[in-house]
């Protein structure tokens, strides 16, 4: 669904605990983490790692991530706005390349509140249920789609690989459900569509459907 290219301005507009974290990282690589949440299960050090292993073995050497970890409500509000949805799901990514600049640029919006929820409700760490948002919500925005079934194995085999080699296992297949009963929402767009001027939000592993997730 297209959407305007900026931030949403929700994840600024209700920052009542602010904090803005830059990586120190090459030239050309950022990311930002932005927290509106009462607390984390995990280090803003520990996501910044995990985001730039994962961007690293995508093959992204340019770009410009955001991290936003909000509650529930937060994700409700942009749920609604851009993908017409109603309630709050685990995950967000939105597109915000420019057509001029093929580096990816984008920002993952999670919610810390589903993650501990849910890693409550099947056994799992809510450290690594909010990474496995973190890394699924990166594969949208490399070009990663779960729109068919086919799509989703592959999408989501790659996030074992990338989660397992992080040391985080499989938080996915921990719930006891296939891989295939995790829907994705509003799809990802593909590496050759990251340049048009217009985002698309892309809703996350969990999303329209009460299986696993």
């Amino acid at each position: 669904m297209p959407i305007r290219k900026r931030r949403p301005n929700e994840v600024r507009a209700r920052r009542k605990e602010h904090e803005k974290v830059m990586s120190e990282e090459e030239p050309g690589e950022r990311i930002e983490i932005f927290r509106d949440c009462e607390s984390l299960p995990t280090s803003q050090k520990e996501i910044r790692r995990v985001a730039k292993e994962a961007l690293r073995q995508l093959g992204c050497s340019g770009y410009q991530l955001s991290v936003a970890l909000l509650e529930d409500a937060g994700l409700a509000k942009l749920n609604l706005r851009y993908l017409k949805k109603r309630g709050a799901t685990d995950v967000l990514a939105f597109d915000l390349t420019d057509g001029a600049n093929s580096a990816l640029e984008g920002q993952v919006v999670i919610s810390v509140e589903t993650a501990r929820r849910r890693a409550g409700q099947h056994g799992t760490s809510a450290k690594a249920e909010l990474m496995l948002y973190l890394v699924h919500g990166i594969l949208h925005l490399c070009g990663f789609d779960d729109a068919t079934a086919g799509e989703a194995q592959r999408m989501h085999r790659r996030e074992d690989e990338l989660l397992t080699g992080l040391g985080y296992g499989t938080p996915f297949a921990s719930g006891g459900h296939p891989v295939s009963n995790r829907p994705g929402g509003n799809k990802s767009q593909g590496p050759s569509n990251r340049a048009k001027k217009s985002a698309r939000a892309r809703s996350g592993p969990g999303a329209g459907k009460a299986t696993r997730r």
